[in-house]
């Protein structure tokens, strides 16, 4: 039984196809099921999740756009996702550069054992939650994804 649920999710992903976007040697893709938003040329607004190409149209759930008609891809985003991408990176950057730092006054001689071991211990954990909340922060506000078609020169590759 396992096996059959296994061949049929690699059937499935097989079939599944993806939306790749292409700008220079920039690309980015857009997978089956991912939440986006379509403005059209004549600035219609369709939101849902992409399902597939077809016959030179994207197909999103409850509807159909044809790919001559696109004049601008959204991937929307979760803030709270962001938010905690953006602590974890700004945490580990800000703790990490407090241990070195520590590392050098030692070797400079302006501390000595004593201080600096107490001073990695307490002052590090204070960096990394403040370069975290900074970051975080500034990720929660970031602009979501934007791909303007033909205008940017962002292209939809078929095939």
């Amino acid at each position: 039984m396992k096996k059959l649920i296994i061949a049929s999710i690699l059937t499935s992903a097989s079939w599944a196809q993806d939306l790749t976007l292409k700008k220079n040697n920039q690309t980015a893709t857009i997978t089956y099921n991912q939440p986006i938003e379509i403005i059209s040329k004549e600035n219609d607004v369709l939101k849902g999740r992409f399902l597939k190409i077809e016959n030179n149209s994207i197909v999103l759930e409850g509807s159909i756009i044809p790919i001559n008609q696109v004049r601008e891809i959204k991937l929307p985003y979760s803030r709270l996702k962001s938010a905690f991408k953006g602590f974890q990176k700004g945490g580990q950057f800000c703790g990490g550069i407090t241990i070195p730092l520590f590392g050098i006054f030692y070797a400079v001689e302006l501390y000595d054992e004593n201080d600096v071991i107490l001073g990695v211990m307490f002052v590090t954990p204070f960096a990394a939650l403040l370069g975290g909340g900074l970051n975080a922060i500034r990720h929660f506000f970031k602009a979501e994804s934007s791909f303007m078609i033909d205008q940017d020169n962002w292209k939809i590759v078929v095939g």
